[in-house]
Order: C-alpha cells, then structure tokens, then sequence
C-alpha cells in the first residue's frame, strides 16, 4: 500500500481488510472463534542503510532474504490480528509486497522516520488504527534470523545460532 494524493491518509483499515479478504487463502478478521478478544498487531519496520552490513534484509544466504524470516515469523504468531511493514525504500517494499500479498500490511511511508519506533507509529497513523489494537509490536527486521544448529559464532561455540562472521 502507498499513500496517494487521493486518500491523503491513507485507505482505512476496514477497507484493507475488505480488499484482502478477497485475495484467496487470507483471513484477516480481527477475531478469530476462540481467540482472545483483545487485538494485536505486529508491525516489522525497516531501512537498507545498515552500517556493518548494508542491504542485510535483502540478502540471500540461505535460499530467501532475511526479510522473508522475520514476517513468516510474525505471520505464525497466533495472537496478531494483522501484521504490517513499513519502510521508506521502493526496493525493499516490493520485494515485501510481491512475496507477502494478501498476507502482510505494507506500507510505503514518504516521510524519513528517525528509527524504528517512528516507523512503527507512520504505519498505525495510515491506517488510522490508534483505537484498533490493543497492542503493537515493534518487531525489528533482523530480529529474527535463520538458525542454524552448531555453528560457530563471535560468542563462541552456540548451538542454534548463526555466524554472523567475523
């Protein structure tokens, strides 16, 4: 999603979910049957402009980015109503958007956010979701990464952690 001059503020919530809602597959309603009734929203903010390692969210080291790791991950907690992303780079949102459709949020924000937080706030602004969710989770892109068991590490020898290099 992107901010147009025609919904300067962005589509509602209710009609991104109405708009989802028809892509095949997608469930998005905000209670599910034997869910609490309290409402939870994962957000994944994030940028390229890493400084030990530039462009880390679109790398492919293992078979798909690392961007990819961490909204599988957010998309299988079972609390979350709705998962979003947001970042200011054309490239990393669509390379989201295209991999994620119908499942993921997205939005494109035009401002230049000062960190993650921000970001995370740009996200629930467009979609005017300040009294939709109970909580918001700031789930930081490089958050989760791919494990891999036994392998060598900064820290030393930790089984399940990746090596990060040196």
């Amino acid at each position: 999603m992107q901010c147009s001059e025609e919904e300067p503020n962005g589509p509602t919530l209710t009609k991104v979910r109405r708009e989802l809602a028809a892509v095949p597959d997608t469930n998005l309603s905000p209670v599910e049957p034997g869910k609490p009734e309290r409402l939870a929203a994962i957000v994944v903010p994030a940028r390229l402009e890493s400084e030990r390692l530039p462009g880390k969210l679109l790398k492919d080291a293992t078979g798909q980015p690392l961007i990819a790791y961490t909204l599988q991950a957010a998309l299988k907690a079972s609390k979350a109503a709705d998962v979003g992303f947001v970042t200011d780079n054309q490239q990393l949102h669509k390379a989201v958007t295209s991999r994620f459709k119908g499942s993921v949020l997205p939005i494109l924000s035009r401002k230049q956010a000062v960190n993650g937080s921000h970001r995370v706030g740009l996200w629930v602004d467009h979609f005017d979701a300040w009294d939709t969710y109970d909580v918001v989770v700031n789930l930081q892109a490089d958050e989760l990464l791919p494990v891999q068991q036994g392998r060598q590490t900064r820290q030393g020898n930790a089984a399940g952690a990746i090596d990060v290099g040196g």
